[in-house]
């Protein structure tokens, strides 16, 4: 799992970095929003590295072992108090893992299931954050494309602070949240760590939308004349009757259908359609039978 850091504030942008290690995030690394569409572009990702512009990454075994990014000492004997400029990591009392602050557990905190069965978990940013002054953030259309392209995903902003009229300035124009960092570690690791949760369910829906549209572009028109007939709940009779073919024809037609869509019962071909489709219920439900 993986945020993108847009980092107007290389400072900022190390502390942010020891917060996401800790919880068992990486963090990639672009000096602004250009080098992050170039890359969100590309979408490609090798040996946990992205191409793109100054992409750098801080995963979780920066945590776990004991170490952190840009000079700053982890364990330490912090107990999850102090300055967030003094040590990082080690202040954050171990929420590897589970999530709830027990120490590196058996799952992610961040698994989403999937409504498509099957499908990898997306890997793609989960969430996007500006680094440094707001004022940077709400420069000419930052905001707006980012959010275009981070697929309905969180969009935070960390930094040193902000003023009511910027931080209003910057939700209208679709800025999720913002973290400052007179916030204690733990607030900023907790609040880090839900967006992060958010946005992997969000990505897995939109992960989910796209394959199951896929699938149904696969299938042949007179396949979907009797899938359109289903959807209207005629019965395989009534089917071969309105589109004046045999009832053979149908069935046969209807078990492609299944198999390319690969759902299990009429009940879930419905739900796939529906999602793929857009239509108002459905989209984006990403919740497992």
């Amino acid at each position: 799992m993986r945020i993108s850091l847009i980092d107007f504030d290389p400072n900022l942008g190390t502390r942010l970095k020891d917060i996401c290690a800790a919880i068992g995030v990486e963090a990639s690394t672009y000096a602004d929003v250009e080098s992050w569409a170039n890359a969100q572009a590309l979408g490609s990702r090798a040996g946990g590295h992205e191409a793109g512009n100054g992409f750098s990454s801080a995963g979780t075994s920066s945590a776990q072992n004991g170490s952190t990014q840009g000079g700053y000492s982890s364990v330490g004997g912090t107990n999850g108090h102090g300055d967030m400029g003094g040590s990082a990591t080690g202040l954050l009392n171990n929420p590897v893992g589970n999530g709830n602050g027990n120490g590196a557990g058996n799952g992610s905190p961040y698994e989403s299931s999937s409504v498509v069965g099957g499908s990898a978990a997306p890997q793609v940013p989960v969430c996007t954050v500006f680094a440094g002054p707001l004022r940077e953030a709400l420069a000419g259309r930052n905001i707006e494309e980012v959010r275009e392209l981070a697929g309905g995903t969180p969009l935070l902003a960390f930094s040193h602070q902000a003023d009511a009229d910027e931080v209003i300035a910057a939700m209208r124009r679709g800025l999720t949240d913002v973290l400052l960092t007179d916030q204690s570690p733990q607030l900023l690791a907790d609040t880090l760590r839900q967006h992060v949760a958010t946005g992997a369910r969000q990505a897995q829906k939109a992960a989910d939308t796209a394959q199951l549209k896929a699938r149904l572009t696969r299938l042949t028109d007179a396949e979907n004349e009797v899938l359109d007939a289903m959807l209207d709940g005629l019965a395989n009779k009534q089917i071969a009757q309105s589109l004046q073919i045999g009832l053979r024809t149908v069935e046969l037609r209807r078990s492609k259908i299944m198999r390319k869509m690969q759902a299990k019962s009429l009940a879930e071909l419905v739900k796939f359609v529906c999602i793929a489709r857009g239509i108002a219920g459905f989209a984006g439900t990403a919740e497992t039978d």
